[in-house]
This record gives structure tokens, sequence and C-alpha cells, in this order.
């Protein structure tokens, strides 16, 4: 019986040391995300102000501006062929419908040819998804 008791304690000291230091882990990796998170760029006030951008204007030589090029309007979506959004999605990402946002495989191929290459190819492999991402937070 008093083997069964140090046995115990001892895997009692073991499961609750472990649990103190997953736990110490998970705050540790808490607070490097939180102390990251704050050196991310901001996102503009009205999220519309990404995509704004001047218009090209061709000036005749006395100032007078003969004509502006690049005009933006807004478009609902249900305004847009899904044909169109169907080519858009088959040019840029085929495989839209099946990942959640990251194509996994492909990251790790372009990952595994970038560090590879003995040429120095760097080889992409975003999504729409990640597209999204990158213009959001670097292209303002």
């Amino acid at each position: 019986m008093n083997l069964f008791l140090r046995i115990s304690a001892i895997v009692r000291f073991c499961f609750f040391t472990g649990l103190i230091l997953i736990s110490l882990g998970c705050l540790s990796g808490m607070f490097l995300v939180f102390h990251m998170v704050k050196d991310l760029p901001k996102l503009p006030s009205p999220l519309s102000k990404i995509i704004e951008t001047p218009q090209t204007r061709i000036y005749a030589s006395n100032g007078q501006v003969l004509i502006s090029l690049g005009e933006r309007q807004a478009v609902s979506l249900d305004m847009v062929s899904k044909n169109f959004i169907h080519a858009i999605l088959a040019t840029e990402d085929h495989l839209f419908f099946g990942h959640r946002g990251i194509n996994k495989l492909r990251t790790l191929k372009g990952l595994f040819v970038t560090l590879t290459s003995p040429t120095g190819k760097v080889e992409g492999a975003s999504t729409i998804t990640q597209q999204l991402a990158k213009n959001l937070f670097f292209s303002f």
C-alpha cells in the first residue's frame, strides 16, 4: 500500500507540474501574440478608403484637364455576372471552394521551391483570401 501511495503522489506531482508548465507556455504565447499585434498596421477607419485611388488626370500645357482616367464606381455584387466571378476564381484561385483561405499543400510547395531553388526562384502560393489580407494590411 505504501508503494501505491508513493507512485500516486509522483503521478499527481508530474501531472500538476505538466499542467502548470503548459499553462505558463500558453500565457507566454498569448503575451507574445499581444505584444506583436500592437506593431501591425491599422486598418483605415472607413474601410472603403482602401480601394480609393486617385484618378489619373492628363493636363494640357496651359494647366487645363484634358481627360480623367480611372474613375471608380461601386457596383453591388448582384449586378456582377456569375460567369465573371467564376472566371476570376478560375484564374486566381481555382481551388477557392476547396479550402478555408489557405491552400496548405500549395503553400508548402511554394516554400519548398523557394528554399531549395539554386537559382533563387521565388514561387508564390497565395490564395485570393491571402491576397486580400495582404492588400488590406500592407497597401495603404
